[in-house]
């Protein structure tokens, strides 16, 4: 059979493909058909009405929604009344009706679910997946470590310790350690290699240690020198020649296991120690689960980056003996973070394993002998090898302890399976390079060189045309100049020779020992490089935005001592700053706003150069990072014609001095170290593998933290090094595919809103985020440029901070930065109404409402259902039911941290979404045969590393990915349906290197080859891609093991019959099930958070008080 398939570069937004005789005007052409498309050509051809909902929106075609929502619950629609609302609620809004065109429906069939529903079928995978590294963990927490050996082998790789009857230990050599659990830790001799040294790990039966075979082969002739430089001459002179060296007098990795094992390996901050395991570095992944018991911590008792400062105070004072009651609360913007209630100090603690191990167990650790490990004297290690390795030992008994305390805690607060197997997937990221890493590294290293020395070459002649001026009359009335020290001490002469009879003998000469610099001014001295025999001079000096002229505003700058970079305007010019305050200066020496200069001078008004943070905030540089912005608007300024050339040289190298050290250091393993199982390029170059050093769980939040690549930003044209991403590259026959969620955490809150009218768009945001148009500007970022007069782009940041629950204060502060014009008060202003119209007005906590809500905005209806979230007894994620730290439950913090809360109430359903996201892949890739690997994910976004031949069937499991993980979380707040145009993603990137556009040419000062073109396809070139693709017969039957799962559930009823189980499985199957479940709201509810008058909210009270209704009696559904 032959039907058309439409080439669109973009998801279309008018006109459509209506029958196989009609061009659309996109390249639609005629293909040969699969079963696949054969049965969606018929399906199209019946030309069936779009899906829509009741206010509009396109919804999942019926032959897609059949498949996704295959038992959709009939009475989980919304009822005439809340359509109705919804409908008012839009058209106050200028919203309703205004719809995008209808997208050309997507007949596309997926495999069936695992389940009964969506929901059933991510608990089937969820516990697939998680199967059998859940058990052996859950066992493994509940056992006891065995004696620690006091004496340890000295020989190559791992030996094995059993405990004798009669004392002592037998020590066995042994390829690897065997058992299905363990905990393992790993030291390296960090100043000579990024390899290891030794190792130790431990079952429930036996002690393993492994010593690098290269440390016992050194020859120690070599280390008799007793300089430490000189210890290992050739190491160390590598090293110094290189510090991109990884090898040093060290080259092999430690052996863990076959690929095929299935082993559960435990460690605090595990992916260090993961990245020195030789298996993981083969492109065929190994089947070794890595847990994290930091990241546990975190997930369940960590600390928010308010509480974290305020927990070192309360820490210090309490080894100092003082109560923690004396000192002074703690603010950042509209957190409290006070001790009022200090409940949460003693429910969380930091997260080195020192301080889990004194919070959860009560023991000390003593981690002085870590000092060894930064020797450069590999023969120390054998010197004192016992210790060393008891020291190793202790570590490894430390984490299990605090394994066990966080393991099954961790559980309680995480309840699915596909949040413990999402965690499994994120363990286990791999990141491929070629030889070009190293050129890379070589020239952004020297563009960075040659543009800091043109720097300095041009500071150095300013600061001599500068001492030109020291006897020029004029030089005191130049605004900048006159601000430098011009005292010079005089030079030192010898005394004349006079005869007795008082005859000049010798004159007074310059004596032999002298003053630095005689006779040069005091700013000129301190410049002065006495070993170099020269000036050294960079922008980070003080001096620099004297010699540069700088101006703020076209006033000159000044610095002071008590209020940090400043401004000087003229008395008579004041006026220009409206009612902003001029800094006041004390002639009193003793006073904190003592300044000599400035508080003798009435003829000008000082004012702070705004920071970033706030007014009351002193500027220690204006050439730092948060003036790049403010010199390329012109608000900062130079009389110096070079300097904006100069200023323009520092921001381009601002990127690579602040990221060098990390790129450098990062722990690359190449193909002729290991075997990698990557075929050779045809250019014979290096490949080599670097194992992202990630927290899977490193925020309260549950976000993955990781320092270098999920904080690389994208390659600009004026940053060097900024191209990092772009060494990521897929070897010979593989190709990089990935995609970004659209809008996550902004479709995710919107949805929230909507539950409450069970309908997608029902309310103002939900209607913007999935119908808004950027070029009619109907969307929520151009709404909030227009309210506040910036762009669309820094409107951005105003949305997603002010869903994360920023505050007035923290916007006020955004549009002063945006706005440098505009007064506090002006901003102040913009900002209340911007909060007015979105997230609303604020309402007592009065009876019956018997809590504080929000009315009236567009965002009402999302803020309070956060809020709900974050103030419930049990704060937890509305999908996975993940619960938040304890440090942050209502229970210990009351009223305190608002902010925190609701930031985890979005960024942790965000986690859910992404580990969904993985565990669909993990299972569609295995069905589907697909032969690639997770790579890594920064944040919304997901790439995986594929065999070339497989690309286009892995672009189709991220799109089934999407529409599956979309639509448990519509099911989870109660609507069994999904909007057209998020159910899958824009569009999917299939690349030869890692960028964040397959068109990025990815062009800056230290790359200017353009970097070729990868493919995006979206759903409907996808559908054209695997035009000729049996799919139905790759698919294939379902999995085995997830068949026996489903089975179970199905058949046995395991959810409700299975409530006394004793195994993990059924404890998180019985957790999650006794999880919310969410359901609409009543029609009262509704109406008071649609007011926008308080008046009409205290109607509706005196109603509700009249019917006798109080606090929770009216959830029920009660008509007002």
């Amino acid at each position: 059979m032959w039907t058309t398939v439409c080439r669109r570069t973009t998801r279309p937004r008018a006109s459509r493909c209506v029958s196989t005789d009609i061009q659309c005007g996109h390249r639609c052409r005629r293909v040969q058909s699969s079963p696949l498309v054969a049965e969606a050509g018929a399906q199209a051809q019946a030309q069936a009405p779009e899906r829509v909902n009741e206010l509009g929106i396109q919804m999942l075609s019926t032959a897609l929604h059949r498949q996704v929502f295959p038992n959709a619950d009939p009475s989980r629609k919304p009822s005439i009344d809340q359509v109705r609302l919804s409908s008012r609620l839009l058209s106050r809004a200028d919203l309703l009706h205004k719809l995008q065109a209808p997208l050309e429906d997507i007949h596309l069939d997926l495999p069936s679910l695992a389940g009964k529903t969506i929901e059933q079928h991510f608990l089937v995978l969820g516990l697939e997946q998680s199967r059998p590294y859940l058990d052996y963990a859950a066992r493994f927490a509940t056992e006891e470590l065995p004696p620690t050996p006091t004496n340890w082998a000295k020989t190559p790789g791992w030996t094995k310790y059993t405990k004798l009857k009669q004392g002592g230990f037998a020590t066995e050599s042994v390829h690897t350690p065997e058992g299905d659990a363990m905990v393992f830790d790993v030291e390296v001799l960090w100043k000579l290699s990024k390899y290891p040294v030794i190792a130790t790990a431990a079952t429930s039966t036996h002690w393993y240690s492994w010593t690098s075979p290269d440390l016992l082969n050194l020859n120690a002739a070599e280390c008799k020198e007793t300089d430490s430089n000189r210890q290992y001459p050739e190491a160390i002179e590598s090293i110094n020649k290189d510090s991109s060296n990884d090898q040093g007098p060290f080259r092999t990795l430690i052996p863990m296991g076959g690929p095929a094992i299935d082993r559960v390996i435990i460690g605090h901050n595990i992916s260090y120690d993961r990245s020195r395991v030789k298996e993981e570095y083969a492109i065929e992944p190994t089947r070794f689960a890595w847990l994290d018991t930091m990241s546990l911590h975190c997930a369940i008792g960590g600390l928010s980056s308010q509480q974290r400062p305020v927990w070192i105070k309360s820490k210090k004072y309490q080894e100092a003996g003082i109560n923690s009651l004396l000192f002074d609360p703690v603010s950042d913007d509209d957190e409290s973070a006070g001790l009022l209630y200090q409940q949460w100090l003693h429910v969380s603690a930091m997260n080195s394993l020192k301080e889990l191990l004194e919070y959860y167990t009560g023991q000390i650790l003593d981690k002085s002998t870590r000092d060894s490990f930064s020797s450069e004297n590999p023969m120390e290690v054998l010197e004192d090898f016992d210790n060393l390795m008891t020291y190793c030992a202790k570590d490894v008994r430390a984490t299990h302890e605090v394994f066990a305390k966080v393991f099954h805690r961790f559980l309680k607060k995480c309840p699915h399976p596909a949040s413990f197997a999402g965690i499994l997937h994120m363990g286990r990221g791999y990141l491929t390079v070629s030889e070009d890493w190293k050129a890379y590294i070589e020239k952004a290293d020297a563009k960075a060189s040659e543009y800091q020395q043109i720097i300095e070459t041009t500071l150095v002649a300013l600061a001599e045309d500068a001492l030109k001026k020291e006897n020029d009359p004029t030089r005191d009335e130049d605004p900048w100049l006159r601000n430098l020290d011009w005292t010079a001490p005089p030079v030192l002469m010898t005394k004349p020779k006079i005869s007795k009879k008082g005859v000049v003998l010798q004159e007074s000469r310059p004596a032999k020992r002298q003053r630095k610099l005689p006779g040069k001014p005091a700013w000129y001295r301190e410049l002065w490089d006495s070993n170099a025999g020269r000036l050294r001079l960079s922008l980070s000096r003080r001096i620099t935005p004297y010699l540069l002229k700088l101006q703020w505003r076209g006033y000159p700058l000044y610095y002071s001592k008590a209020y940090g970079w400043t401004f000087v305007v003229p008395l008579e010019r004041k006026v220009e700053f409206g009612a902003q305050t001029p800094l006041e200066f004390s002639d009193n020496l003793e006073d904190k706003n003592y300044d000599k200069r400035a508080s003798c001078d009435p003829d000008h008004v000082y004012y702070r150069i705004p920071h970033k943070d706030g007014d009351d905030l002193n500027v220690g540089s204006p050439l730092g990072k948060p003036f790049i912005a403010s010199m390329e608007q012109g608000l900062l300024s130079s009389c110096v014609p070079s300097a904006t050339s100069l200023l323009n040289m520092n921001a381009s190298c601002s990127y690579w001095q602040g990221s060098r050290d990390r790129i450098r250091n990062q722990y690359v393993v190449w193909d002729d170290d290991c075997t990698l199982g990557i075929a050779s390029a045809p250019d014979a170059k290096q490949s080599g593998v670097i194992l992202p050093l990630t927290v899977v769980m490193g925020t309260i939040t549950r976000r993955a933290v990781e320092r270098t690549w999920m904080a690389a930003s994208n390659a600009k044209k004026n940053r060097i090094g900024s191209e990092l991403k772009m060494q990521i590259r897929a070897p010979k026959g593989y190709k990089i595919v990935g995609a970004d969620v659209d809008s996550q955490e902004l479709w995710i809150s919107s949805l929230l809103g909507d539950r409450q009218f069970q309908m997608h768009g029902s309310t103002p945001l939900g209607f913007m985020t999935l119908q808004g148009l950027k070029v009619l500007g109907s969307d929520l970022h151009s709404s909030t440029g227009r309210i506040l007069g910036i762009s669309r782009d820094h409107a951005k940041v105003f949305n997603y901070s002010r869903i994360y629950g920023a505050g007035l204060r923290h916007a006020t502060q955004l549009l002063l930065q945006y706005n440098p014009d505009m007064t506090r008060e002006q901003a102040k202003q913009r900002a209340q109404s911007l909060y007015r119209e979105t997230k609303g007005s604020s309402y007592s906590n009065l009876p019956p409402f018997n809590r504080e809500f929000w009315y009236g905005g567009t965002e009402s209806f999302m803020f309070n259902e956060l809020e709900r979230i974050a103030k419930s007894e049990f704060p937890r994620t509305p999908v996975l039911g993940c619960e938040i730290p304890d440090a942050l439950r209502p229970e210990t913090v009351k009223n305190d941290f608002m902010p925190s809360r609701i930031n985890w109430a979005v960024q942790s359903s965000g986690v859910d979404y992404l580990h969904l996201l993985l565990v669909s892949m993990d299972y569609l890739m295995r069905r589907m045969g697909v032969n690639g690997r997770f790579m890594i994910s920064i944040h919304d976004e997901v790439r995986f590393l594929v065999l070339e031949q497989h690309q286009y069937l892995a672009a189709y499991a991220l799109q089934v990915a999407n529409i599956w993980t979309r639509a448990v979380f519509a099911s989870r707040v109660g609507i069994d349906d999904l909007p057209l145009n998020v159910a899958f993603f824009s569009a999917v990137d299939i690349d030869h290197c890692m960028r964040k556009e397959v068109d990025m040419a990815c062009i800056t000062p230290s790359n200017d080859v353009t970097e070729p073109k990868g493919e995006s396809v979206n759903v409907y070139q996808l559908i054209d891609r695997l035009a000729l693709t049996n799919l139905p017969q790759i698919l294939g039957d379902e999995l085995e093991s997830v068949a026996d799962i489903r089975d179970q559930l199905i058949s046995n009823e395991a959810v409700s019959n299975n409530s006394e189980s004793k195994s993990s499985e059924s404890s998180l199957i019985n957790a999650f099930y006794r999880s919310e479940v969410a359901t609409s709201s009543p029609r009262w509810w509704l109406k008071v958070q649609m007011t926008t008058s308080k008046d009409d909210v205290n109607c509706i009270r005196k109603e509700l008080l009249r019917r006798g209704y109080k606090g929770d009696e009216c959830r029920v559904g009660m008509v007002v």
